[in-house]
């Protein structure tokens, strides 16, 4: 949402109403804050792996944290977004001859492959570490009867085994779904990234091709909500119903 918002609707209404740029919409939003979305969206889901990782590791506290640190979650995706977008704002530029903004790094090669870095590899390299970690954790768990029905016939022990199925099957699924989100992010921004190395080394011209990856990227704030919408179907068709009741 942050990515619409903040980069692709601004843009393009500059562009279709043929809005002049001036220096402090090209310094403060163009170069700067149209840069963090991407970050956040980025390190939002490495947060939230952590996390995923954190409540299976050790459920009992995790369940009892409270909002400061769900509250510190969020905030840190934003910190490290706002951090990791200060070289575009320092490398912005503002023609007022042609009324032009753009970022002008002196080794362009380098932001290249620091944003290879902070984009692709550090982030998958971290959630592929927190899903090895609840893998390995869920595998135990299983091995040891964590989530298998124990042979008890009080009411008590069957409540208390349904009761961990249930939270184990949730668990389950909200991993699931992550894990898809990572995929799509992956499946966006992977290509971009890599063909403007590419295209560096190479020094072509930007064709169809490059512009049909660039619109690739901003298309990760879509996948995230029909994701969620797939996963949460049944959420879906029960307000639906309601709507249609009504």
């Amino acid at each position: 949402l942050c990515v619409g918002i903040f980069f692709v609707l601004p843009e393009t209404l500059f562009n279709w109403f043929e809005v002049q740029w001036n220096s402090y919409v090209c310094y403060i939003y163009y170069v700067y804050f149209s840069m963090v979305p991407f970050y956040v969206s980025t390190y939002a889901i490495v947060v939230l792996s952590i996390d995923r990782a954190y409540v299976i590791v050790k459920p009992l506290a995790a369940a009892s944290t409270g909002n400061t640190y769900r509250y510190g979650l969020a905030l840190s995706a934003w910190i490290i977004g706002c951090l990791l977008a200060i070289p575009y704002g320092v490398f912005g530029l503002y023609t007022e001859d042609n009324n032009w903004c753009q970022q002008t790094f002196p080794n362009k090669l380098v932001i290249l492959y620091a944003d290879l870095s902070s984009i692709i590899i550090i982030p998958v390299i971290v959630i592929t570490v927190c899903y090895i970690i609840i893998i390995i954790t869920i595998r135990r768990r299983e091995m040891n009867g964590f989530m298998q029905q124990r042979n008890n016939n009080s009411h008590e022990a069957c409540s208390a085994d349904a009761r961990d199925t249930r939270i184990s099957k949730a668990k389950i699924k909200s991993i699931q779904l992550l894990f898809v989100v990572v995929f799509a992010y992956i499946l966006c921004w992977a290509p971009i990234t890599i063909a403007a190395i590419l295209l560096y080394h190479n020094n072509e011209e930007k064709g169809l091709w490059f512009q049909v990856l660039y619109l690739l990227a901003p298309l990760n704030s879509l996948a995230n909500p029909l994701v969620f919408l797939i996963f949460n179907k049944k959420i879906l068709l029960s307000k639906t119903k309601k709507r249609r009741q009504k």
